[in-house]
This record gives structure tokens, sequence and C-alpha cells, in this order.
């Protein structure tokens, strides 16, 4: 999947985050059934998505007019993800209303904020792998650490299902279940001493063989 439309010049700022909570997205769904990957040939128009129903009738219902920062978030030991932000004021966020989430410079960022802007302003670059749309979220959880409060943030995989808007959450069971239409790859992934590292691994090898 990619957007077409005028390359925008990005303004990065490089900083980490402090944690603060993240709404977790829970996992809603899941369907095993394998199909032929469609999305990356499709283009979608750039601007802004309210809903999973208009992204997947490419009808974006407002433009994107603003620039994006990207944020790194720390998690566990040493290592960074990506999150990207609005450029914009809280009260133009507001008015911005329910954000799915937006295309811009051929690239499609996922709000994780529930779809509201004023109180969040986070959202994920997602890639497409077969029919479903990948992307990473660090989520910052309440620890008891010698009764101190110590927050601790971790990265989950997710995918979103492309026919049904599901969000799925990667555990080395549900890739198992998914590569169950490919006994070799599965078998593999079952040999594997460490399957949590490895899911998106084996997701990009299973639909890059059923081209």
């Amino acid at each position: 999947m990619f957007c077409y439309g005028d390359v925008v010049h990005l303004n990065y700022s490089q900083q980490t985050m402090k944690p603060r909570y993240l709404r977790v997205i829970f996992l809603i769904g899941f369907i095993a059934l394998i199909v032929v990957p469609v999305w990356a040939q499709i283009k979608v128009k750039p601007g802004i998505y309210r809903s999973f129903t208009e992204l997947r009738h490419v009808a974006p219902s407002a433009e994107f007019t603003y620039r994006i920062t990207e944020v790194q978030w720390e998690y566990e030991t040493g290592k960074e993800s990506s999150l990207y932000q609005i450029n914009a004021s809280k009260d133009a966020l507001t008015k911005l209303g329910e954000v799915y989430g937006f295309c811009l410079a051929g690239k499609f960022y996922y709000n994780l904020s529930k779809h509201k802007l004023a109180s969040e302003n986070q959202f994920v670059l997602i890639e497409v792998i077969g029919p479903y749309f990948y992307f990473e979220e660090i989520v910052a959880n309440p620890d008891m650490v010698n009764n101190e409060i110590v927050i601790r943030s971790k990265k989950f995989e997710r995918l979103i299902d492309t026919r049904s808007g599901a969000i799925i959450t990667l555990t080395p069971q549900t890739v198992t279940d998914i590569l169950a239409g490919n006994k070799t790859l599965q078998a593999q992934f079952g040999r594997e001493n460490q399957p949590d590292m490895v899911m998106k691994h084996y997701l990009v090898q299973l639909y890059s063989k059923s081209k």
C-alpha cells in the first residue's frame, strides 16, 4: 500500500518521551484465513481517514495540512521505538475530531489514541504484510518495586486485519495459527528458541511465498 501526492518534508526531533500510560488496544478478533495480498498494490489517497471504513474504501474525509514530528519512546533497556505526533495546538487537534489515521508523503500513520486527539497525539507507521497492517506499540504499565511505583514499558506487535478492521496482538500462538497454511514454516517457527523475537519475520516469509 502506498499513498500518492507531493512529498512533504517532515520536521523530525529526536528526544525521549517521559513514560506515561498508553491505552492498551485489546485483541478483538482473529481470522486465520490466508488470502492473496492486495493492499500492497492499492493507491491510498493522502488525507485524514476518520474510520477503518473510509480507509477500506480509500475515501479520506479531510485534507492533511500539518507537519509531523518523530519522537523516540524508550522501552526495556536501551531500546527505542518511533511515535509520530501532529504539530498542532490542542484546540486544533480537538477540532480535527475523530481520526483513524492519515496518509502523508507515501506513508500511512495509525492513531493509537482511540481515534481522539485532544488528550493524546500518538501515531505509528504501519507496514503491509499480506492481508494485514503491521505496527508496533509501546505500552507503559506501573509496577510495584520496594514499595515504589515503577513504570515499565514493553513493546507489543500488532496487526490490523484489512478484511475486518480487527486488531490482533501477535503471540507465538497467533503466529502459529496464521502459519497453518504453510506447514513447513509453521514447523520451523515451532522449533525457534525465542519465537516471540521472530514473529514478524515469519509473517513476512509467509506472504512473500504467497505472492
